[in-house]
């Protein structure tokens, strides 16, 4: 006669059998339900007579055949041993009665442990829910070592395939985990990720925690570095860890075998973990960003992705970047529309785009950082304290380049704190802003005090433009504008068009200031060239600064202006304090070129600042015929 345990778990699938996609089995491997093996006949509830009946089945691993007053958590379901199995339609975990091992958990592991290179192959065939863990339950598939952390790939070995065309679901609810360790996941199927609980994909050791295990899967399987499934990761809730970016989904191409799949990982309403030291790239697989918000936790040193980012039409959601680790982006589209939020840790742009056009922009919370050089689309916006550190990184490394940080839309910045590398003035670390956009660096929070700077090797007195935008700067600078960098004095301020915030290192000529003022450089080149007149006006560049004129608006008042003064012709005209000009006014009764003569000069400190005269030597009466110039050399 059936124990009432059996009778009620038989009664329970006949009521439900009309409903079930596939029929279910339920363990019951014994008093002590531990290292018994899955293809042990005696070991399911219904009764099987042979192995093939486990074919498409849901094998439930949950109460089992235990006496409550007499079972304990010590031994309780521990391993469960799995030899040739064949085509299963998937597993539930269910912890509720509380029959799992306590730290330990339920753990199916390959019948041979020890000194053989056999594989264990757990197939799913069909897509439908492969895993199912609830009743915050721990659960596992793992290579069996008696060694633990054992990596040398000699032992039994343990592979689930994935044999089906679509995704399976793996539901991990409450705070259950499932543990994929040391196993090799294949074939052509892909994964699903439900519910709240942990999906890890990683390398780690099965351990005795007081927490439950999370699922992992191994870096090391006979020598193999990768998983190499193809049919995508969906993560729909709860968190997928990863230790390697080779726990991803296989990088497989296109047709047209040189774009990425676009979708390999689609983050939608859930968490992608990266944990564990420093983790390689991701080259050519895509990710994308579903309607929801998905989230990259970055626990890892630094995690590297080339692959791109994207969106697709309907779709707007978020990309949130959390975790203390840096997440690196390198030379890729990360075009998805719904914009990113910086909330921990340090993203790098290394090169590439940040946002779609016409999409949202980066938001950076306080205490994170932002670094590298590319563009940025959307509005963007960085709160108090937080970090902006332009510069050109390769491979997650910065190099002796300057870089920049280009942002397409409106950027509003807060009490940010900033670092840039000062190599030669023409050629500094910068941010800017593109045409059409705004720049609010709001009111006296930005000085000298905000930022950092490190000299290059080409450090020099001249002008730093850090802070460029195509329209007026909205804001003002805070108190402390001079300061010192080595034995350099430094200077911050706006230019005279409020374009652009410059710092001024040393003591630069005042004519290549006034050259960095109106022509965004100090070099004599260019509109800025001293014998060229942007305005056609008439005037030089250099007659307009010696007159104190405007190189950029076409008015030729400012030259001299032809008098008669004590009876003698005279010029008059303004002067600037710039004791490098040297002004010469001079005469020539027949306008040869060899005919013209100084009669009045000024240089040095005799140049004062306001509006001169400069009169003939000769008078009127003794000279009829009469010619006055103004010559000016720097």
């Amino acid at each position: 006669m059936p124990s009432p345990l059996r009778s009620f778990s038989s009664a329970l699938l006949f009521a439900a059998a009309g409903t079930l996609a596939a029929q279910t089995v339920e363990w019951d491997g014994g008093s002590a339900g531990t290292s018994t093996s899955l293809t042990t006949l005696t070991a399911w509830n219904p009764d099987i007579v042979a192995t093939t009946d486990l074919t498409d089945k849901i094998l439930r691993i949950a109460t089992a055949n235990f006496d409550p007053a007499t079972v304990t958590t010590t031994t309780g379901i521990g391993n469960i041993l799995v030899g040739t199995l064949p085509q299963v339609g998937g597993f539930e975990f269910d912890n509720t009665g509380g029959y799992y091992r306590l730290n330990f958990g339920v753990r199916l592991v390959p019948t041979t442990s020890t000194t053989t290179t056999t594989d264990r192959i757990i197939t799913f065939s069909t897509p439908g829910t492969i895993i199912k863990v609830t009743g915050n339950a721990a659960a596992s598939i793992r290579r069996f070592s008696t060694n633990v952390g054992d990596s040398t790939g000699d032992l039994a070995t343990m592979i689930v395939n994935l044999n089906y065309v679509g995704s399976g679901t793996i539901n991990v609810e409450g705070n259950s985990t499932f543990l994929f360790q040391e196993t090799k996941i294949t074939g052509t199927g892909g994964i699903t990720k439900t519910g709240p609980g942990t999906l890890t994909l990683d390398s780690g050791v099965f351990a005795s925690l007081s927490a439950p295990p999370n699922l992992t899967v191994n870096t090391v399987y006979n020598g193999s570095t990768s998983d190499n499934y193809s049919g995508g990761l969906t993560i729909l809730g709860g968190v997928v860890s990863v230790d390697s970016v080779n726990r991803l989904p296989s990088s497989t191409l296109n047709n047209d075998g040189v774009t990425p799949n676009p979708d390999a990982v689609v983050i939608n309403g859930g968490t992608l973990r990266f944990s564990g030291g420093t983790l390689g790239s991701s080259v050519n697989r895509g990710f994308r960003v579903g309607a929801a918000i998905g989230t990259l936790e970055i626990t890892a040193t630094n995690t590297r992705l080339i692959g791109p980012f994207r969106d697709v039409v309907g779709e707007a959601g978020v990309l949130v970047k959390t975790g203390a680790g840096n997440l690196s982006l390198e030379n890729a589209s990360i075009g998805h529309s719904g914009g990113t939020r910086l909330q921990v840790g340090t993203l790098t742009l290394n090169g590439g785009t940040l946002g779609a056009v016409g999409g949202l922009g980066l938001t950076a919370s306080a205490n994170v950082t932002l670094r590298g050089y590319g563009t940025i689309n959307g509005a963007s916006s960085f709160a108090d304290g937080a970090n902006i550190q332009p510069g050109t990184y390769a491979a997650n490394a910065v190099t002796a380049a300057a870089g920049k940080l280009t942002f397409v839309n409106n950027l509003t910045l807060g009490d940010v704190l900033y670092a840039f590398d000062l190599d030669t003035p023409a050629a500094s670390d910068q941010i800017a802003v593109s045409a059409g956009a705004t720049l609010n660096i709001g009111a006296g929070l930005l000085d000298l005090s905000s930022f950092t700077f490190t000299a290059g090797a080409g450090f020099a007195p001249g002008f730093y433009p850090l802070i460029v935008s195509e329209s007026a700067i909205v804001g003002s600078l805070g108190p402390v504008v001079s300061g010192t960098l080595g034995s350099q004095p430094l200077a911050l301020a706006f230019s005279s068009d409020r374009r652009s915030i410059v710092l001024t290192v040393g003591n630069p000529s005042l004519l290549s200031a006034w050259r960095q003022t109106y022509f965004g450089s100090p070099d004599n080149s260019g509109n800025g060239l001293d014998s060229a007149d942007p305005d056609q006006d008439g005037l030089s560049n250099l007659a307009e600064y010696a007159l104190g004129a405007l190189p950029l608006v076409a008015d030729a008042s400012p030259a001299p202006r032809a008098i008669v003064s004590n009876g003698r012709l005279a010029l008059t005209f303004n002067r600037v304090a710039d004791p490098a000009l040297t002004y010469r006014v001079q005469a020539s009764d027949t306008l040869a070129a060899d005919s013209w003569t100084d009669v009045w000069t000024s240089t040095g400190s005799a140049n004062v600042a306001g509006t001169v005269t400069a009169e003939d030597t000769e008078t009127l009466s003794s000279r009829p015929r009469r010619f006055l110039r103004l010559n000016v050399t720097y």
